[in-house]
């Protein structure tokens, strides 16, 4: 997650899923402490995991979602203040599916700008190759040329 273009990435993908995995449950019926606790093993993260159940247990004691998600300092600005948006209005799964769509559209959009860096040393990588073998095949031709004369 510390990696400068890459950990950009996995970071919002997992926020994305997090956020993704919490809306579907609690539209589904399933009581926020549950939600909380599902959504950090969904996330496939272990400091997001940590931290949701950092979350679940702050919010059994009474405190709310987005604060408890600000304290635990791993869940980014925009998804506590979306959270406290949902909280206030009482239509929480509509804020955390727009975070999460927001979120999946900043990972293509970074995934096809580190693929657009990718694609130039790809291609001077296969050139480099590609001049290693013709000139393996042709340097034995023409040494072979020289013995001859």
């Amino acid at each position: 997650m510390r990696i400068p273009v890459i950990g950009k990435i996995v970071t919002k993908s997992t926020v994305s899923r997090f956020a993704r995995v919490l809306a579907t449950l609690v539209y589904g019926g399933v009581q926020i402490l549950d939600a909380l606790e599902l959504s950090g093993i969904a996330s496939g993260n272990r400091v997001f995991q940590r931290s949701a159940d950092e979350v679940k247990l702050n919010v059994r004691e009474g405190v709310p979602i987005a604060q408890a998600m600000r304290d635990a300092r791993a869940f980014p600005p925009v998804l506590t203040h979306m959270v406290a948006v949902g909280e206030e209005t009482g239509d929480l799964p509509r804020m955390l599916n727009r975070v999460s769509d927001s979120l999946d559209f900043e990972v293509d959009n970074g995934l096809r700008r580190a693929t657009a860096l990718v694609e130039p040393v790809i291609v001077l990588v296969m050139g480099g190759f590609v001049a290693f073998v013709v000139l393996s095949v042709l340097l034995p031709i023409f040494n072979a040329q020289d013995v001859v004369k």
